[in-house]
């Protein structure tokens, strides 16, 4: 089984110093969404948590499937934990990332098996589900049967994909991001089979809570106790390089510098994506975007979706420090150009951008454009518009 594993809160901690059941409850009163990782003689094992609370668990982990999954598995779990000498690390994941990676331990049917992309679009097939609202996944192998990843169906809605790489961490698309990808997936030709889910995420209480709602049946009148928080002192682990760009920061008047950079950059790209999707359908901006990175991928390769090295999502900007500033703002111009170019193929009106969006757009590139216009591009905003 492949989950993620985000950043690390505690590492190489000992089961024999832990309790794990206190420590579930810890979590739970901080509204913690990630992985509790136990192994324990040689055997990996995992609790996965969701806004407090265990939604499920796994037992050998590194099977396919897990030998155990279920209540079953933290029952047996938190046993193993309290009788034996094992390792413990905690890992912060995004709640939505790890339902989703959880979404395959759930008993489910196989519907369709090995479709082959060749014979069956897959989009389509797709848009058939959706209409009639299953809840469930679908497996994507190249015709290599190498794994690609795992696309995620809620109600008919595509709720994300996961895409696996030899090379680096499993990277999660959330809904906006999943056509291009999907379209790429499809041009390269892939085998795809569809499973419903046949039951919902269980909920289960730690050995800490069980032990105090017995308590408190027992003796009405008595108030629980508030289990304390325990603090675990380690080293931090530093995490894969990136840069996320979030919140303005004042300019301290010293030039435009990365973070400066990127921060103007991610307010233009918010802005222009609000100007196209107003005069076009919403959502067109970011999947003709996305769309233009995964076609410059092979100049840049930090733009493949599969590298997981640059995201613009949300409005928000997420690029790996390792990428050099130059040469990602000749990439971006390049994407944005084409991006460009192709939504005004689209519309059936001649598209104008606002002239203080133009004239904005450009003086974010200011420091760039020679290097820009040396890659080839003489303009970043088409002469057209």
């Amino acid at each position: 089984m492949i989950y993620p594993k985000g950043e690390i809160l505690h590492q190489n901690l000992s089961t024999e110093y832990t309790d794990v059941p206190q420590l579930l409850s810890t979590l739970k009163a901080n509204d913690f969404s990630g992985v509790v990782d136990i192994e324990i003689a040689g055997v990996k094992s995992a609790f996965f948590v969701v806004s407090g609370q265990v939604i499920n668990a796994a037992i050998g982990v590194e099977s396919d499937p897990p030998v155990m999954v279920g209540e079953e598995a933290i029952e047996e779990l938190l046993n193993l934990a309290s009788q034996s000498k094992g390792i413990l690390n905690v890992y912060q994941v995004p709640a939505l990332e790890l339902e989703f990676a959880t979404s395959t331990l759930m008993k489910s049917e196989l519907l369709f098996k090995n479709l082959n992309t060749d014979f069956v679009r897959m989009d389509l097939f797709i848009k058939k589900h959706a209409d009639e609202k299953l809840t469930g996944y679908i497996e994507i192998y190249s015709k290599k049967n190498q794994r690609i990843g795992t696309l995620s169906l809620r109600d008919g809605e595509i709720a994300g994909l996961q895409v696996l790489s030899e090379s680096s961490p499993p990277c999660f698309f959330e809904r906006e991001g999943v056509s291009p990808l999907l379209e790429e997936i499809m041009r390269h030709g892939a085998i795809f089979s569809v499973y419903r889910n046949l039951s919902t995420p269980i909920q289960i209480q730690s050995g800490t809570e069980k032990k105090a709602k017995a308590a408190k049946t027992e003796e009405p009148a008595l108030e629980m106790e508030k289990v304390p928080v325990i603090e675990f002192k380690t080293e931090p682990v530093p995490r894969k390089a990136e840069s996320r760009v979030e919140k303005p920061k004042a300019d301290n008047g010293a030039g435009q510098d990365r973070n400066t950079f990127l921060l103007n950059l991610q307010d233009v790209l918010s802005k222009m994506e609000r100007f196209i999707d107003s005069v076009s359908e919403k959502g067109s901006f970011q999947r003709v975007f996305k769309t233009a990175c995964i076609e410059k991928s092979d100049l840049y390769h930090f733009l493949d979706p599969f590298e997981g090295q640059f995201e613009y999502h949300a409005k928000k900007i997420r690029i790996d420090d390792r990428v050099e500033t130059e040469r990602f703002a000749m990439a971006i111009a390049d994407c944005l150009n084409y991006t460009l170019l192709n939504i005004q193929k689209e519309l059936s009106d001649d598209l104008v951008l606002p002239a203080e969006l133009k004239g904005e757009t450009e003086s974010v590139f200011t420091h760039y454009l020679d290097m820009i216009r040396l890659s080839g591009l003489q303009s970043i905003i088409p002469s057209s518009l």
